[in-house]
């Protein structure tokens, strides 16, 4: 059976040129992103926002997304690096599998 990541903390946000619109926003396309990988067993995934219909409706589609698990001590989390030009954000999500 597949686990479902329910729960996802943000544990941590670094960004250079990225207004906080913005932030918010890739914050909420990191989560969704993460829902939909983590139940996979890729370690690494990268897209290009212009693909994600979410990003165009909220105005960040000119970044790039590259997402990396981590395990930590038999905990999950990822790390969602945004690049936009000159603009990045890097956002460290916990997550909490449910079975």
């Amino acid at each position: 059976m597949t686990k479902r990541f329910t729960t996802k903390i943000v544990e941590d946000i670094v960004s250079e040129g990225v207004s906080d619109r913005e932030i918010s926003q890739l914050l909420d396309i990191a989560a969704y992103a993460v829902e939909s990988i983590a139940p996979t067993l890729a370690k690494t995934a990268g897209f290009d926002m212009s693909d994600f219909s979410l990003a165009k409706q909220r105005g960040v589609s000119g970044y790039e997304l590259l997402l990396t698990r981590e395990k930590t001590k038999g905990h999950e989390s990822w790390i969602a690096e945004f690049k936009s030009g000159d603009k990045s954000a890097r956002i460290l999500l916990a997550v909490s599998a449910q079975d």
